[in-house]
């Protein structure tokens, strides 16, 4: 028989953060999980979405509240309305676009160290007036942290 690892209970109202115009909500860290997952809710305006991109090693399960977005996840699209569940599996290029105003989607995120990703980049408060993804310079040099740091790359043609 195997022992299994016992893991705290979690009950969060979530720790509140701005990245790029969009509101994170941290409702289960990877710490609280010992990394084996992490969920965060994110309401997003159109217009920031990243560009086409692959995680080495995680896998993102999305579940939208309000809006919709369509997910470009390998050679398939998926349209997404509220109420659908959206998993993209690690080591598969994709990409989504918000195609109301805003959209707000929980997101799983298996194992659990990428949500760190949006604890570093973002902000406790609004960042004023920011609602459009980073400059082509700027991202570069996000898109070399998250390839050094997360193991997620952009391929050459999306960036």
């Amino acid at each position: 028989m195997t022992a299994t690892k016992f893991k705290s209970p979690v009950a969060t109202a979530g720790e509140i953060r701005w990245y790029n115009g969009a509101q994170v909500r941290f409702l289960i860290n990877p710490e609280d999980t010992e990394g084996d997952f992490a969920v965060v809710e994110i309401t997003a305006l159109a217009g920031i979405e990243p560009p086409v991109h692959v995680h080495q090693n995680e896998d993102e399960t999305f579940l939208i509240h309000e809006g919709e977005v369509r997910f470009f996840i390998g050679e398939k699209v998926i349209e997404a309305k509220p109420g659908m569940v959206v998993f993209t599996p690690r080591g598969i290029r994709h990409a989504f676009k918000i195609m109301t105003h805003a959209a707000r989607y929980t997101m799983v995120v298996t194992p659990g160290d990428f949500v760190n990703f949006f604890r570093e980049m973002s902000t406790e408060k609004p960042e004023s007036g920011v609602i459009a993804p980073p400059a082509p310079e700027q991202f570069r040099v996000i898109a070399q942290h998250l390839e050094r740091r997360y193991g997620v790359y952009f391929p050459q043609n999306s960036l």
